[in-house]
């Protein structure tokens, strides 16, 4: 299962009828236009490879921010609850993994980062710039996996490449008259072992 990033809104000029939506806390009102129902911008988020990583906002109930608007926030089921109703962040992957802790929205000032708990009096629902870094690191600590073997990846294309080079190379040494003991030394291995490597790529035919 797949997680998705808090969603971007256009505005428009014209009002559009959203009936039956529900309103900040969650009662059914008759209509909403577009232009009431606007987001402000997505949290910061961060791309690798197909992951898309971000400090998703976590309403009370354990329950994850879609979108904020200027309403409050809107939950993954289409509830509307309000700014208030934010108690942490929590690092999130489009690939569907969540990070085990949140960092939690406390107004006490003595608190600490260290114990996941973040002092916060704006009540907006954004995650602080500090805990946005936090989340950051969590994240790529989760695709560091990913990381290593794109690593893999690129250095077995790299050999590829570098192999190509090297056996082009031997070809036309040997081609211009090289022998393959002074191949051998070139390449650091053995006469035989540059002469049965490389022999079917010559068109030179004599074997010393």
């Amino acid at each position: 299962m797949t997680d998705t990033p808090p969603e971007t809104r256009t505005t428009r000029s014209t009002p559009l009828s959203l009936s039956g939506f529900p309103d900040r806390l969650g009662r059914r009102q008759g209509t909403l236009t577009l232009v009431d129902y606007l987001t402000e911008g997505p949290e910061m988020t961060w791309d690798y490879d197909g992951h898309e990583g971000y400090a998703a906002t976590i309403a009370a109930g354990d329950r994850k921010v879609r979108a904020h608007v200027t309403e409050g926030m809107e939950l993954e089921d289409g509830t509307l609850v309000p700014d208030s109703d934010t108690v942490g962040w929590r690092t999130t992957c489009s690939c569907g993994w969540r990070a085990p802790l949140m960092f939690e929205r406390v107004t006490d000032p003595s608190v600490s980062l260290a114990e996941r708990q973040v002092f916060d009096t704006e009540g907006d629902g954004w995650p602080p710039r500090e805990v946005e870094e936090l989340c950051r690191t969590e994240w790529h600590e989760h695709i560091r996996p990913a990381e290593n073997l794109a690593a893999v990846r690129q250095a077995a294309e790299d050999h590829r490449l570098s192999g190509e080079r090297l056996d082009r190379a031997v070809a036309g040494a040997r081609d211009g008259g090289a022998s393959w003991t002074d191949i051998g030394r070139a390449a650091g291995v053995a006469r035989q072992t540059a002469h049965e490597r490389w022999k079917a790529l010559s068109h030179n035919v004599d074997s010393s």
